[in-house]
């Protein structure tokens, strides 16, 4: 995690991090039939959004997973406007950047 003005950024490849099992089991009802309802093509990606996203809100709030993952959602739709919903959301900001195609910058 790098520092960037008043906010924190960081950089991952983009990969493979699950299936369905894992969005059932830790991401929100929102997130889990936003992510059914992708093509079979952009699930991956809506998964990988997904979970770097909730993970990005965590670290900011620096409480770890004492925020249970499933009280707060992400918008994972790629190529969709980002949107966190949360009882703090007005306090954050959430952006995804692409700086390659293999790369995804949260902050």
């Amino acid at each position: 995690m790098r520092s960037l003005s008043d906010g924190k950024w960081e950089l991952e490849l983009v990969r493979k991090v699950g299936g369905q099992e894992i969005a059932e089991r830790f991401f929100s009802p929102q997130e889990v039939m936003e992510l059914s309802c992708l093509p079979q093509s952009l699930q991956d990606e809506g998964l990988f959004l997904c979970r770097t996203r909730k993970e990005a809100y965590v670290k900011a709030r620096s409480e770890g997973l004492n925020i249970p993952l499933k009280s707060f959602h992400v918008t994972l739709t790629p190529g969709k406007p980002e949107c966190l919903h949360a009882t703090d959301d007005s306090n954050w900001t959430l952006r995804s950047l692409r700086p390659d195609l293999n790369t995804l910058e949260l902050w």
